[in-house]
């Protein structure tokens, strides 16, 4: 999963320091031993996503299907001055990603 492997996981806006690498679906989990049980580790952009990444297109579906890809819903919400939360969820994951360089207040 490219979003996976471009995102890194943050608690109150450090990086989690024994943070499986790379992260996959498989140890995503492992991250609930860091920021009170889980509940606060967040995943963020390692790539400025204003330079539009091929990874944050995901997959173009073709004869309505996308293949191998898993779909899923995708919730952006924009709070200004760049800083942009995106909820991303699909019937095997649940990630919340915060697409900015800049702490979200």
């Amino acid at each position: 999963m490219s979003q996976l492997s471009n995102t890194q996981p943050e608690v109150n806006f450090t990086v989690v320091s024994d943070a499986p690498s790379p992260l996959t679906l498989d140890n995503l989990a492992d991250l609930n031993a860091d920021g009170n049980g889980g509940t606060e580790v967040y995943l963020t952009s390692t790539v400025d996503i204003t330079t539009n990444p091929a990874w944050l297109n995901g997959v173009t579906p073709e004869n309505n299907s996308t293949g191998s890809a898993i779909s899923c819903a995708v919730i952006v919400n924009d709070h200004g001055n760049g800083n942009v939360d995106a909820f991303c969820e699909s019937e095997v994951n649940y990630l919340i990603v915060s697409l900015s360089n800049t702490p979200v207040r």
